[in-house]
C-alpha cells in the first residue's frame, strides 16, 4: 500500500508526482465549490491525461474502468480513518480522508 498525497492547506488545485509501480504520474487534484467536492485525475510520465473528472467517493477506485496497461497495475481507494461517511470537503483530503495506492494481487499459476 502507497499512500498518496492529498491536496494541502485547503488550496482547490494541486498536482504531485507520485511514484506507483515503477513509473512516475502526476496526481491532479480539484476542488469544484458548486458541487463541494473533489476531483481526481491521473497523467503519466508525458503529461498525457490517463484519466479525468473523476469524482472523489468514499470507497471507491478512482481508477476503475482505465483500461489494462494504461496507468497503475493496482487501484486507488479513498478511505476515511475517522470512520465517519460523509465526503470529503476542502479540508479533509490528505487529512481526514486517506488516499491509498493498492497493488493488485498477483497470483503464481
Amino acid at each position: 500500500m502507497l499512500r498518496i498525497p492529498g491536496p494541502s492547506d485547503g488550496y482547490p488545485s494541486q498536482s504531485a508526482q507520485v511514484l506507483i509501480d515503477d513509473a512516475y504520474y502526476t496526481v491532479i487534484w480539484r476542488w469544484n465549490d458548486r458541487d463541494r467536492a473533489w476531483y481526481f485525475a491521473l497523467a503519466d510520465a508525458d503529461g498525457e491525461r490517463i484519466v479525468s473528472g473523476v469524482r472523489v467517493v468514499l470507497g471507491a477506485d478512482l481508477l476503475s474502468g482505465v483500461p489494462t496497461g494504461l496507468g497503475p497495475d493496482g487501484g486507488i481507494v479513498v478511505i476515511d480513518a475517522s470512520g465517519r461517511v460523509d465526503e470529503p470537503g476542502l479540508l479533509d483530503l490528505g487529512n481526514r480522508v486517506q488516499v491509498l495506492y493498492i497493488q493488485r494481487a498477483t497470483g503464481a499459476a
